[in-house]
């Protein structure tokens, strides 16, 4: 009623919905007034709120090909538009990616998402501990970790022979992706549509409690392309990651042919492409092209 009531108020030109609960009042007002309307899904399969509506608006934004959870009937809707991502981070996209040698210092980052993520504060310093301390001497490694997990952390490097920064929030994560030779990381909307928008191969470690299981949706984008390799955090323990990373690591071809394939999906004027969804879908006002 509140929504209703507002965009009586304020009557738009049109209402686009971000997934989410707090979208579902805003757009069911918007589908009942006969206001033109779209949704945006940021993951590769459709979510909840998402899934509702995507039968009643005009036309739905997709961040990748092959939008899972969606009507056959609903496909003639979509317009592909990437996740948008700040400037900077777009501006990554025009960056050749650095094939690492066998004799020189490697570029890792490891990042948990919003949130963090205790798996990989747990895992990553015990798998760099197995590695052969002739392949660990050549990292350089950058990890986000959770607030209450930085000091055990911290603890778990000191007793390993290597170079690492720490850190709650990472704020130039552009810098920082553009420095890297690999990243580990959760596979949320937000994080694969910067390592896209980058070019940057990953090891990707989908969060695994959401009921519609979207960060293994997104990663398996990656994944099929040959952006990404993924590893189930059922599955992941420090021995398997260091036979990862040290494969990996002696044959950096893999990563030049990953970062390829990630910078092949990587959309950065995704921006653009949706505001421009948004205007071709509003009605046209007299006076105005």
């Amino acid at each position: 009623l509140q929504a209703l009531r507002l965009l009586r108020q304020h009557p738009p030109a049109l209402v686009i919905g971000f997934g989410g609960y707090p979208a579902l009042p805003a757009m069911a007002a918007a589908i009942w007034l006969g206001v033109p309307t779209a949704i945006h899904e940021q993951n590769a399969v459709l979510g909840r709120v998402n899934r509702l509506l995507a039968h009643r608006v005009t036309g739905i934004a997709a961040a990748v090909e092959g939008l899972r959870g969606l009507r056959d009937i609903d496909q003639v809707k979509v317009t592909v538009t990437g996740n948008p991502v700040r400037t900077d981070i777009a501006a990554c996209h025009g960056r050749p990616y650095d094939t690492p040698t066998l004799d020189t210092p490697f570029n890792l980052l490891v990042f948990g998402g919003s949130q963090g993520a205790r798996i990989l504060g747990e895992t990553v310093p015990a798998a760099i501990a197995m590695l052969p301390p002739g392949v660990s001497a050549r990292l350089r490694i950058v990890q986000q970790c959770r607030s209450a997990d930085i000091e055990l952390v911290r603890r778990a490097y000191d007793r390993i022979n290597v170079e690492v920064e720490l850190t709650e929030f990472i704020r130039d994560m552009p810098a920082k992706l553009s420095q890297a030779h690999l990243v580990i990381a959760r596979s949320g909307a937000t994080t694969v549509s910067e390592l896209t928008a980058a070019g940057v191969p990953a090891i990707l470690v989908p969060y695994p409690h959401h009921a519609d299981q979207q960060q293994l949706a997104n990663a398996q984008v990656l994944v099929d392309a040959g952006a990404a390799w993924l590893a189930p955090e059922a599955e992941l323990t420090a021995s398997v990651l260091a036979k990862r990373l040290q494969n990996l690591l002696r044959n950096p071809q893999q990563l030049s042919v990953a970062a390829k394939a990630a910078h092949g999906l990587g959309r950065p004027e995704a921006t653009r492409t949706l505001a421009d969804m948004v205007e071709r879908l509003a009605p046209r006002k007299a006076g105005h092209p």
